[in-house]
C-alpha cells in the first residue's frame, strides 16, 4: 500500500490474512513440456489446432481418459497448448507457408 506522510510517500506491506487463494502454477515442468512436444510434433503441424489437438487421438490415448489439467495445473489454460503448437509450426517453417515460406523450402 501507499501512504502519504508529509510531502512522501511511504511504501508499505500489510501482513495479514488473505481471503484469495495462491495463484496457479505457470510454468510447466521440463518432463511434461517434453512429452507434449514429442506429441506435437507427430501431428501434421500445419493443419493443427488447440482443438483438434485435445480431442486427437494421441493426446487422448496419453492422458488415458483424464483431463489436460490433471497432469499439471499450469495446462488448465488451452492459450499454453497454442503457444507450443505455433512454437512448433514457426521452428519447422520460419517463412510461414505464403509465397516467401514455399520458396524458401524448395
Amino acid at each position: 500500500f501507499l501512504h502519504k506522510c508529509g510531502n512522501t510517500v511511504v511504501k508499505g506491506v500489510i501482513i495479514d490474512q488473505h481471503n484469495h487463494p495462491s495463484p496457479l502454477p505457470r510454468k510447466t515442468p521440463y518432463n511434461i513440456k517434453a512429452q507434449l512436444q514429442r506429441i506435437i510434433d507427430n501431428e501434421y503441424i500445419l493443419d493443427l489446432t488447440t482443438r483438434k489437438f485435445l480431442t486427437g487421438s494421441m493426446i487422448q490415448s496419453y492422458l488415458n481418459g483424464k483431463a489436460l489439467s490433471n497432469l499439471h495445473l499450469s495446462l488448465n489454460n488451452q492459450s499454453k497448448i497454442n503457444y507450443y503448437i505455433e512454437k512448433t509450426r514457426h521452428s519447422q517453417y520460419p517463412f510461414g507457408q505464403n509465397i516467401l515460406g514455399l520458396y524458401t523450402n524448395l
